[in-house]
């Protein structure tokens, strides 16, 4: 049996066991506060407010969670004192052999469970997703109160402890869930080697209130990322970004949200040496380089009464500098010295927030880095000496759901494969096309997701020589989104149908002699060939052409010859009445051009020149993407055109002497349009009066006139009466009335209402384009970036979505930790200084990527050096182009939409889904609050990236506009044709918008990394201007006090600065000698081999503390005379060259000298300055700065008194 279970095992005695009454009363006695958990006992047996020992009195053991350390309960009680005897049990357990002796039990699986039921809320009214399907109507209520019950008691609780400012934040890193006997509980994450390990329960009751604290899963750490918005507080010198470590998740909160800084919860005291000691093997391999890039740790000590928070940080603190980090100590300050006052157990830096200090939370914090070294305990008994990595915190972290990467496959496969479908869609659509019209089922829509770089747009062009079509006589026509790439098929043999040109520079085919007055009538929403054309001069001589080319023909039939000829003399006389003769109009060119295009058999459009009359019922293939709606904007002043036009209208029909039928209905129509512009005028009077800016929902009475109004126009083609244009007795136009009334109806009844914004009413108008598939006419869609709305749109009409995802010999690079947005590059906004760091910036990041083709944004592209083809921006070149194939690239920021556009582009593809049938559940209602989640982390991949922007709360509109910006950025990447390169490409993408869905176009992210060393420190620079500007106030209130002969202190300087605001009034320059300001020089006096030396109000602060501490006389001497901040500055400059032990002894020996008086000094100063130059030692040099700074001597106004020698 031995040989079997191990000798030791065996034999060994077991610990003595006890009830768990009997340990609670004597724990109890003994004044110990504890709690029952189960079969356990929990309890704070050091006194440190934390029930840190888990006891566990059937088995005779405990554990310390805070040092991870443990033993028999026996031990426990007898170091404590505790009488043992009377509480263990008499019988002990029979012992039994266990192979390795018995193990923890492992509830990370437990934990993972429990963080998966649990919920994230984004903001104050949020509700877990899909929270109430599959309940019946009678359990929706009673699950909304408890869920409601959930958040409500997690916001309570993160509100006291972290007030208002950044809740949404917070409660962002945590989520939300119900314990098993139904107590609200706040659920934090705690990660180990990137993955969930365990998590913290928070259990809390209905108001908020803390019950108690409970740990599952194995230890772990939550990183903590800074709010976006918070500016990061210069806290250590020379130290662009910092890490803040802390034990508890609220203490570390506290103050990484105050001071802008990312940190690390240990979640308590154990943990935090556990988090030094884990990290000293990674640091160990790391590079002398890497270890310099480190960020500074600040260690955030707990102030306990029993000093187990003190111990914990000074360890960890001892152990990162070991590993050649930079660390500190910081330490609440007392409550003598303006820190918080705490519990009996002491106090942490949540307590800041919780007695109304967070105010002085950055403030102190860098004093308590000051003074941290001489408050930090001193090493315990055989502390190992370790050392620790690099906490590289840069706005990403592995994704806990990793995003699937759609199935890809080589180019020339996908190209085959494409061949093969459209053969097939050629064939059936053969078979459509010799069908009756009145016979013909819809034809099904198909959509071709496909990479760029596979040849889509070439497999297009060569229909011009397929067989089938050139025998069968069918058309076909293709839009592109612009005449560049209409060129292209031009080329290639397809009839180019311009859009209507100004002059001859372009296509003097398609000239519009009336282009100027043709434009007007457009933007105003009118249709240029079905309105414009047919009553404009020019059209006229043509309409009187065409109608005599085809009487000369002598081929149309006398009917249709009696219609021409009656035409012909309506347009010559109507000519004759504008005084003009028809022989002399001259025809107008792009009527005769767009004859053309409806005759020829192949043929390339724009989106924008999509009309029926020319696609009909041909083969049409839509190439990249298009605007699926467009936005329309009705102002009051609208409203009163139409109803002043409509009432004319009304007038006139009146005025019939007899009233036919006809008449009859077209009165009661005019009628029902005046009515509908009642309503609407009122409801459009109200939103400006009320201010309103928002949705817009149509109500009972505004919906029946809708309907109304949609009976009246029918059609979208259909011109609404009060609607048309007018036209003067020369025929020039001379009012163009808003055409908005069936997009006004459409967006009501299918959207259900629109949204104001300064003073208009917002709607949207579908895509005629959107409206083909509606009709069931044969439509085919290729893009390699193909919007959700579109795919929606397909799926509803029983359409075939093809994804022909081809492999793209591509290494994409992330750079995510900056944002590169245009905000920095308007000067408005931020000045010019501002803009050109800026644009520095970006020549720095240039010239790192020298053989790279660079796509940046257009306020970048317009202000950066002469450039090569190799750099484009953003809406350019990022699309429709190869000019860069087979190139790396650089890709800068995104092509992000402002936030205010973005409820008209959501309701533009909203509208266009529901009026083509789709699921009102994939297209939600825009949230009357719209609210918007700071700091979102969204999944790329395997990784999870916090976006440097805001972003929609709802998950819907949120998914929809993140497609929106990686489809631009996969079309960016689509320009290097990695799908044709034989090697590898690099593509480096810069910015802070996460790249959502980069899976469904078969890529992903290789290696996330940090921005290059050239690239500088933003933080540093904002940092540096709010030092200036603080300096400069400073600067200026020092001087006014000494204006008025008051004393300077630092509560003079508050006073001060608070009574006269911000910079008060301009300060005697005569009194630029205490601080360095804008007008004076900015840096500190520099002497041979000195160093500048930072000076702010905090060192100031912590200067004169010292002073006053080791040096009283000098520092009363120093507040009497108004010369504190001169003695500083000289105190400073001269630790900086002589050292410190230079300066402690000068400031002993000034000390005794101002006690002695005024001579004494003016003696001592004389002397130094008779002292050979090479023969001072360091503290004479020392003692001559502080002194001279003392007296405000220079150089050539000391006076001549007698020697006196020193020794040092």
């Amino acid at each position: 049996m031995s040989s079997t279970f191990g000798k030791s095992n065996w034999h060994r005695r077991p610990p003595s066991t006890f009830t768990i009454e009997a340990l609670i009363v004597t724990l109890e006695q003994a004044e110990i506060p504890c709690r029952r958990t189960g079969k356990e006992i929990e309890a704070d047996i050091d006194g440190v407010g934390h029930h840190s020992y888990k006891i566990a009195p059937q088995k005779g053991v405990y554990f310390n969670a805070a040092t991870g350390k443990g033993g028999t309960i026996a031990a426990l009680l007898k170091r404590k004192r505790i009488d043992a005897a009377a509480t263990a049990t008499d019988a002990t357990p029979t012992p039994r052999p266990a192979a390795g002796g018995q193990q923890p039990k492992d509830t990370t699986a437990q934990a993972r469970r429990v963080w998966s039921a649990a919920w994230t809320c984004t903001h104050g009214a949020d509700m877990p997703a899909g929270w109430d399907q599959g309940l019946a109507v009678a359990a929706k209520g009673a699950k909304r109160l408890t869920l409601e019950q959930e958040r409500d008691a997690a916001i309570a609780y993160l509100r006291s402890r972290l007030g208002d400012a950044h809740l949404l934040h917070w409660m962002r890193q945590a989520r939300v869930g119900r314990t098993l006997d139904g107590q609200p509980m706040l659920v934090l994450p705690m990660h180990s080697g990137g993955v969930l390990s365990g998590i913290q329960r928070v259990i809390l009751d209905a108001s908020g209130q803390k019950i108690e604290r409970k740990m599952l899963g194995k230890h772990g750490y939550m990183p903590l990322p800074a709010p976006v918005g918070v500016q990061p507080a210069q806290l250590v010198p020379d130290a662009a970004s910092c890490v803040l470590a802390g034990e508890g998740f609220e203490t570390d909160a506290s103050v990484v949200q105050a001071v802008g800084h990312p940190g690390i919860a240990a979640m308590d005291a154990g943990g935090l040496r556990r988090w030094a000691d884990e990290q000293a093997a990674a640091a160990a391999n790391a590079t002398p380089e890497r270890l310099a890039k480190a960020p500074a740790v600040i260690v955030l000590a707990d102030r306990d009464a029993s000093g187990t928070g003190q111990k914990a940080a000074a360890y960890a603190v001892r152990t990162l500098r070991a590993a050649g980090l930079r660390a500190f100590y910081a330490e609440p300050l007392s409550p003598e010295d303006g820190g918080p006052k705490g519990g009996p157990k002491g106090s942490d830096w949540n307590d800041y927030i919780r007695e109304g200090l967070d105010g002085a939370i950055v403030a102190h914090l860098q004093l308590a880095i000051e003074r941290g070294d001489a408050l930090m305990p001193e090493p315990e008994q055989n502390e190992p000496a370790s050392a620790a990595p690099v906490f590289d915190f840069s706005g990403y972290r592995l994704a806990e759901t990793p995003a699937a990467v759609a199935e890809t496959a080589e180019v020339d496969a996908v190209r085959a494969e494409m061949e093969i479908q459209f053969q097939r869609i050629v064939k059936e659509y053969v078979g459509w096309r010799k069908k009756d019209v009145s016979s013909r089922d819809p034809f099904e829509p198909e959509l071709f997701h496909i990479t760029t770089g596979v040849g889509k747009s070439r497999s297009v062009k060569h229909l011009i020589h397929d067989l089938i079509i050139r025998s069968k006589g069918v058309r076909v026509v293709v839009s592109v989104p612009d005449h560049e790439q209409a060129l292209e098929y031009e080329k290639a043999g397809f009839f180019h149908l311009w859009s209507r040109q100004p002059d001859d520079s372009k296509a003097p085919q398609a000239l519009c002699q009336s282009y100027v007055e043709m434009e007007q009538a457009r933007d105003r929403g009118h249709v240029s060939q079905a309105e414009f054309c047919r009553r404009c001069s020019n059209g006229l001589a043509w309409a009187i052409k065409n109608a005599q080319k085809e009487l000369d023909s002598g081929t149309c039939s006398e009917a249709r010859a009696a219609v021409l000829q009656e035409r012909i003399e309506a347009y010559t006389a109507e000519l004759q009445r504008r005084g003009l003769d028809p022989q002399f109009v001259d025809p107008c060119r792009w009527q005769d051009h767009l004859r053309e295009a409806i005759n020829a058999q192949f043929v390339v459009i724009v989106h924008d020149s999509y009309s029926h009359s020319v696609v009909g019922d041909a083969l049409f293939f839509a190439d990249e993407s298009f605007d699926l709606a467009k936005t329309v904007q009705i102002e009051l002043s609208d409203i009163h055109e139409w109803s002043a036009k409509n009432a004319a209208i009304l007038d006139s029909l009146k005025g019939h002497i007899t009233i036919t039928d006809e008449i009859k209905d077209k009165l009661e129509k005019h009628k029902k349009a005046g009515e509908l512009f009642k309503v609407l005028a009122a409801r459009m009077a109200f939103w400006a009066a009320e201010g309103k800016d928002g949705e817009v929902r149509a109500d009972a009475e505004l919906a029946r006139a809708i309907e109304d109004l949609l009976a009246l126009t029918k059609e979208k083609v259909n011109l609404a009466a009060w609607e048309t244009l007018g036209f003067d007795d020369k025929g020039y136009l001379k009012e163009a009335p808003l055409r908005a009334a069936y997009a006004l109806a459409e967006s009501l009844r299918n959207i259900g209402g629109g949204h104001v914004a300064k003073g208009r009413l917002v709607i949207a108008a579908s895509s005629p384009i959107v409206e083909r598939v509606q009709l069931g006419m044969p439509t085919v869609f290729l893009d390699a970036t193909p919007p959700k709305a579109l795919q929606d749109i397909v799926k509803a009409n029983n359409g075939k979505i093809h994804k022909l995802i081809a492999r793209q010999n591509v290494r994409i690079v992330r750079h995510p930790s900056r944002f590169w947005g245009i905000s920095a590059l308007d000067p408005a906004r931020v000045g010019a200084k501002r803009v050109q760091r800026e644009i520095a910036r970006y020549v720095a990041l240039m010239k790192t990527c020298l053989n790279s083709a660079v796509l940046v944004h257009k306020r970048a592209h317009d202000q950066l050096p002469a450039q090569s083809d190799s750099v484009g921006y953003w809406g350019m070149h990022h699309r429709a182009h190869n000019r860069w194939t087979g190139k790396d690239l650089t890709i800068v920021g995104s092509f992000f939409p402002p936030e205010s556009a973005w409820r008209s582009l959501y309701q533009q593809d909203r509208l266009a889904a529901l009026a083509s049938g789709c699921a009102p559940e994939h297209w939600p209602v825009w949230p009357e609050d719209a609210a918007v989640v700071d700091g979102a982390w969204v999944c790329e991949g395997d990784r999870e990236v916090q976006s440097r922007l805001p972003l929609p709360a709802d998950p819907h509109i949120r998914d929809w506009l993140l497609d929106r910006v990686t489809g631009e950025t996969v079309q960016a990447i689509g320009r290097v044709r990695g799908a044709n390169a034989s090697s590898e490409i690099t593509v480096r993408i810069f910015g802070g918008v996460p790249l959502a869905g980069l899976g469904e176009h078969g890529l992903q992210v290789a290696e996330y990394a940090a921005d290059p060393v050239e690239l500088g420190q933003s933080r540093a620079e904002v940092n540096e201007e709010r030092h200036e500007a603080a300096m400069a106030r400073l600067d200026a209130a020092a001087a006014r006090l000494v204006a008025k002969g008051q004393v300077i202190t630092t509560e003079t300087m508050a006073a001060e600065v608070r009574a006269t605001g911000t910079y008060g009034p301009a300060a005697p320059r005569q009194n630029r000698s205490y601080w360095h300001s804008r007008e004076s020089n900015t840096k500190p006096i520099e002497t041979q081999n000195a160093a500048p030396v930072a000076f702010s109000a905090s060192t100031y602060r912590q200067w004169l503390e010292r002073i006053r501490q080791v040096a009283p006389a000098l520092y009363a001497h120093m507040a009497t005379t108004g010369r504190g901040a001169a003695v500083v500055r000289a105190m400073r400059e001269a630790a900086e060259r002589y050292g410190r032990t230079a300066l402690k002894a000068a400031v002993e020996i000034a000390e005794s000298l101002v006690k002695q008086g005024d001579s004494a000094l003016w003696d001592t100063l004389d002397a130094l300055d008779a002292v050979d130059a090479d023969a001072p030692t360091h503290t004479h040099k020392a003692l001559r700065n502080v002194i001279a700074a003392v007296l405000a001597a220079s150089d050539e106004a000391s006076p001549p008194l007698s020697m006196l020698t020193l020794t040092s």
